[in-house]
């Protein structure tokens, strides 16, 4: 008897004898029957942008259409195959932003839901990048440019370090105004009928001809002890200067120069709204003032805008321009994300968080149209080139041009 009952165990063991407990008709189960089955095919219809352009790794894109998961998390997006970070989603809707490096007129958009294996069609959908690089400049050569300026056909001109300035026409560079006795200039600007004015850290602007070395003696020459790193154009064409002084100076369009008391490390001077709007240290702090510029010309009592060290430590204002919209943008050192947006009512964030590559950010020019020009230095080199920076929106208005 026991010999039976050893026997029996094997053969159920091995499966070669059906169960004979509670009989039915019904098969076993498969292997296939235990796994959840697929679901609806995802399906996208149409997609929309929160920016008339939509820019990879800023835009938020909605993807319109059905069985998708209205829990965020299991619905997957890819770009040309590579996924993109879902913020929201509902069974017809997926806010998704893109990676930040896949753009182009034609990318290939699916989605996929977790633990379904099926995968939507293929929406073509236009994405731009927010950067380019206007002309590959080459270390290696010694291209090291300081400042960039353009013209009004988008032509730039950009000062190499002992090169002269260049023009950037198309992608092609070509000589413009050959080298001095400067090593680069701080900072260059064109005016509406195509002069070119410069500075250098010294006593005075210096005006600019095409193909001929900058002369020795400055345009306009600033009060002794003064240097001018950055300059501009107020609506009734006075220059505004300003330097690592203990004044801000004014040159009139008969090159007379007047000043106004302020003791700081200057490096950056916008003209907006009817206000003079400097940056730079003082007494250790990294600040931003501005001065209303009255009826006669002159600059009211000083009004502190933003006191940056006491949101980023460390951190310095190399440059700065205005949108149309006023809003106030900050070209700085941080390392990371390294241009600030300030608002009119003066809360300051990160702008395009993620897109720019680490660097330092050294000039700024903004024509009226929507693109940003800025000199890049990466950390710790003399790797630096000009970056084009898609700001979705018009610069402010520059009296100068």
């Amino acid at each position: 008897m026991k010999k039976i009952y050893i026997s029996l165990m094997i053969l159920l063991g091995f499966g070669l004898i059906p169960l004979f407990f509670g009989c039915s008709e019904d098969p076993a189960p498969s292997l296939y029957d235990l796994v959840t089955p697929a679901g609806a095919v995802p399906t996208i219809t149409s997609i929309t942008s929160s920016t008339p352009t939509a820019l990879a790794g800023f835009s938020t894109l909605t993807i319109n259409g059905s069985n998708f998961s209205p829990n965020a998390n299991e619905n997957i997006v890819f770009f040309n195959g590579v996924k993109g970070t879902v913020l929201s989603s509902t069974t017809t809707k997926i806010d998704v932003k893109s990676p930040a490096n896949i753009f182009g007129d034609s990318i290939k958009i699916r989605v996929t839901v977790f633990k379904n294996e099926n995968i939507s069609n293929t929406f073509i959908f236009p994405i731009a990048s927010a950067i380019s690089i206007p002309y590959a400049f080459d270390p290696k050569v010694g291209d090291v440019p300081w400042a960039v300026t353009a013209f009004n056909n988008g032509d730039l001109l950009v000062s190499l370090d002992g090169k002269g300035i260049k023009k950037v026409s198309g992608g092609v560079i070509s000589d413009f105004i050959p080298k001095g006795a400067e090593s680069y200039w701080n900072t260059i600007k064109v005016t509406s009928n195509g002069d070119v004015y410069s500075a250098r850290n010294l006593r005075g602007v210096w005006k600019l001809t095409q193909n001929t070395a900058p002369p020795v003696a400055p345009w306009a020459v600033t009060p002794t002890g003064t240097r001018v790193w950055d300059f501009d154009w107020d609506q009734n064409l006075n220059v505004w200067a300003v330097g690592n002084n203990n004044v801000i100076i004014k040159i009139k369009p008969d090159l007379t120069t007047s000043t106004f008391n302020f003791t700081a490390n200057l490096r950056t001077v916008r003209v907006f709204g009817g206000y003079l709007y400097v940056a730079g240290v003082q007494n250790n702090l990294e600040k931003v003032w501005r001065f209303v510029i009255d009826s006669n010309g002159n600059l009211g009592a000083e009004e502190e805008v933003i006191n940056l060290s006491s949101l980023y430590p460390a951190t310095i204002i190399n440059t700065m321009t205005f949108s149309a919209d006023g809003m106030l943008y900050l070209g700085t050192n941080k390392k990371t994300n390294p241009i600030l947006e300030v608002k009119p009512d003066r809360t300051i964030s990160e702008f395009y968080p993620g897109i720019i590559p680490a660097t330092e950010v050294l000039s700024f020019y903004w024509p009226q149209g929507q693109f940003l020009y800025f000199i890049r230095k990466a950390e710790g080199t003399l790797d630096q080139t000009v970056i084009k920076l898609n700001m979705l929106k018009n610069g402010a208005q520059n009296f100068g041009n």
